[in-house]
């Protein structure tokens, strides 16, 4: 990578209509081309996100090849057709991680991150960090684990609370409590 930037446009389905010799160059090395789809995959994630909510977006997004890293300012413009247009600037390049092919790298996570996580291959969540869930709440997507992992007590002591703070059951109902679970007091 050398220092630089990139602009591209976009078509409704993400396939590139145009791009610069330095779009080009990154979107081939990742295996697109004009005319097929955009093969940056976190460039491609911005677009989507651009055009969903009808407003610019712009993300600070790290592309990669086998010789190094650079960390790029993208913006992404929808236009009323629903183009995008991509315009890129490489504020940082450092040198990319020499791995053998097939290895994957383990990557902490910052200090001051707010969440981490793991996912698997098929990019199903495994761990989340605990202290994340403390501060931003179970949600539904943990909800029957959280029922399964707790003692019949806690439970009915979460139930309890909840009644307390909502007596007739309409905040966020079965969002982090199922509905069907009968609590001690009541039965």
């Amino acid at each position: 990578m050398t220092r630089g930037s990139f602009h591209a446009l976009l078509d409704a389905d993400d396939r590139v209509l145009s791009g610069d010799a330095r779009f080009a160059e990154l979107n081939d090395r990742a295996g697109g081309q004009v005319g097929g789809g955009l093969a940056l995959a976190a460039v491609a994630a911005l677009v989507r996100i651009a055009r969903g909510l009808r407003v610019p977006v712009a993300r600070m997004i790290v592309i990669g090849d086998e010789d190094s890293d650079g960390d790029w300012h993208v913006r992404a413009v929808p236009g009323e057709d629903a183009t995008v247009a991509l315009a890129a600037t490489l504020l940082r390049e450092r040198p990319g991680a020499m791995l053998a092919p097939g290895t994957i790298a383990a990557a902490e996570p910052p200090a001051d991150a707010a969440w981490s996580w793991e996912v698997d291959a098929g990019l199903r969540v495994v761990r989340i960090d605990t202290a994340a869930i403390a501060r931003h709440g179970i949600g539904q997507l943990k909800r029957d684990e959280l029922a399964r992992s707790k003692a019949g007590l806690e439970m009915s002591l979460m139930h309890g609370i909840k009644a307390l703070f909502d007596p007739s059951g309409i905040l966020n109902p079965g969002k982090l409590l199922q509905a069907d679970v009968i609590r001690v007091d009541q039965g």
